[in-house]
């Protein structure tokens, strides 16, 4: 059983927070759904994967709370690098993950003043 699940490139290529929470959405549905299929499969033969990280996959109540944990850190962690790279949406995004959970503790970049910037390096050699 080789099925690819994949979102949208709809989603992928829609520019706002909506789109881009939606598209980590299904990217986050779809890499469980892969890792339950493939953990179904090696179940039957008495085998154990590894989900990465550590994280061992068994088909338990354990390891799929260990997976939500996984995906949320792996997924917010890469919005957080968007947001540091000033992708705006990104930004938002990480805003509204923190909202929405209390233990998620992100550091925000700072919007640096142009012309500031460039007042401070005029007469520096670069």
């Amino acid at each position: 059983m080789n099925r690819r699940v994949v979102p949208s490139p709809d989603l992928l290529a829609t520019p706002s927070p909506e789109g881009w929470e939606a598209a980590l959405t299904s990217t986050s549905l779809a890499i469980q759904l892969q890792v339950v299929q493939r953990t179904e499969e090696v179940a039957t033969r008495g085998e154990v994967i590894n989900g990465g990280f550590g994280c061992v996959l068994d088909g338990t109540k354990e390891a799929d709370g260990r997976l939500t944990t996984l995906l949320s850190w792996d997924v917010n962690n890469g919005v957080c690098r968007r947001s540091w790279s000033g992708n705006k949406y990104a930004y938002e995004t990480i805003q509204r993950a923190m909202k929405d959970d209390p233990a998620l503790l992100v550091t925000l970049p700072n919007e640096a003043d142009e012309q500031l910037l460039k007042k401070v390096l005029a007469g520096r050699k670069l």
